[in-house]
């Protein structure tokens, strides 16, 4: 039982952490464009423009994906609550494994509207042309 308790919890941390940080994010971004916080990929450090478009639009996402990922992953738990230590092992591992997709799913669908909104420099593109 022990192993399930630690599986179980380790499990829940990465939704509960995407919940935290998503809302954080998803409020307010870091005041300033830096390397060691927040969400930081090349696109998103071109201005202030890009650093709170995608803080705010990655927020949203990775709390969406928390908030939906939490119950499924308790759940999910349930399952292997009897089971050897081996197969509970196995199962949270999976189920972290599927959590960290859905990070960086929420990465590819920031850099996607990211490029949609803005241009390679960073300027926001004219969202009426027809491009």
């Amino acid at each position: 039982m022990g192993i399930w308790i630690i599986m179980l919890i380790a499990t829940l941390l990465t939704p509960i952490i995407m919940i935290g940080f998503g809302s954080l994010f998803a409020k307010k971004a870091p005041a300033k464009i830096n390397n060691f916080y927040g969400y930081r990929t090349p696109m998103s450090r071109k201005n202030m423009d890009t650093w709170v478009v995608a803080h705010n639009y990655s927020g949203n996402l990775m709390r969406k994906y928390g908030w939906i990922l939490l119950p499924i992953s308790a759940i999910a738990m349930f399952f292997v609550i009897d089971k050897e230590e081996e197969v509970v092992a196995i199962f949270g591992t999976i189920i972290v494994g599927v959590q960290i997709f859905f990070i960086f799913l929420s990465i590819f669908f920031t850099e996607r509207m990211l490029r949609k909104i803005f241009d390679k420099e960073g300027n926001r593109r004219d969202l009426n042309e027809n491009s």
